[in-house]
């Protein structure tokens, strides 16, 4: 394989990563504000950041965090 290629995949495989666990730390984040009834994390962002690359950390949050469970279309 060609270096330039698999330096392509490392970028790739980091931006996953880092946006992976952005969105589980918004998750956290939105969590913490309900709970000081203080401004919240739009709805709309973790769906940009689920639709961005980062479904997983979202929905790592959602468990570790017990937060928008019970939202179904979430």
């Amino acid at each position: 394989m060609p270096i330039g290629w698999l330096l392509a995949v490392g970028v790739i495989q980091e931006y996953l990563l880092l946006v992976n666990i952005m969105g589980f730390l918004l998750m956290g984040f939105d969590k913490l504000m309900a709970i000081q009834k203080g401004g919240r994390v739009s709805e709309k962002t973790f769906f940009a950041i689920s639709a961005v690359g980062g479904p997983f950390g979202v929905f790592l949050g959602m468990l570790v965090f017990r937060h928008k469970t019970r939202n179904t279309y979430f």
